[in-house]
């Protein structure tokens, strides 16, 4: 913990993990052993989603009589996956466009990718994102059926159940003069 990292350009790990970004790595440097040590460019591929362990992840001084064990990636299994929820009112000309979008998701990045495959990037940049689902929402209100309100409070409240595995909701409606 007091050992210099070049994962934290140097610094060691009681001292970097004061920033959320560091202090992911050196969870993520932990679960895969105590003894290893990596640049950060490696630990950046590390944390992307899909991604294998590097190849050349070099031991510590201090570990290097002992045996590591093989490492697996465990960034992803660190993060939870969530309900979000996004909405975007957009008042074009002469009509009025309302979009409510919902998915499992791990982070906001995710759901802005998904919502891009499904409506285009502008709707992805402009809308607003949040991480669970709120009834109350104006767009939810007058898009959701009260059974469509219900299923997304049940997987808001068990996101990794069978039921939220793969689940995406995209409503819209426009209205045209």
């Amino acid at each position: 913990m007091c050992a210099p990292r070049r994962l934290f350009g140097g610094s060691n790990a009681v001292s970097a993990c004061v920033d959320r970004d560091m202090f992911i790595r050196a969870l993520v440097l932990h679960g895969i052993s105590p003894a290893l040590d990596m640049e950060p460019a490696e630990m950046d591929m590390l944390l992307e989603d899909g991604s294998e362990l590097p190849d050349r992840v070099e031991e510590s001084s201090a570990a290097r009589s002992t045996s590591v064990g093989p490492a697996t990636p465990v960034f992803n299994r660190l993060k939870t996956r969530l309900l979000f929820t996004a909405t975007f009112v957009d008042e074009f000309g002469v009509g009025v466009s309302h979009i409510f979008f919902a998915t499992v998701a791990r982070d906001e990045d995710e759901v802005r990718n998904k919502l891009t495959s499904r409506v285009g990037a502008r709707v992805s940049y402009m809308a607003t994102v949040d991480i669970g689902f709120d009834p109350s929402e104006p767009v939810a209100l007058s898009l959701l059926s009260d059974a469509m309100a219900e299923m997304l409070r049940q997987i808001e409240d068990a996101p990794t159940s069978p039921l939220s595995d793969g689940f995406s909701l995209l409503v819209e409606h426009r209205f045209d003069a």
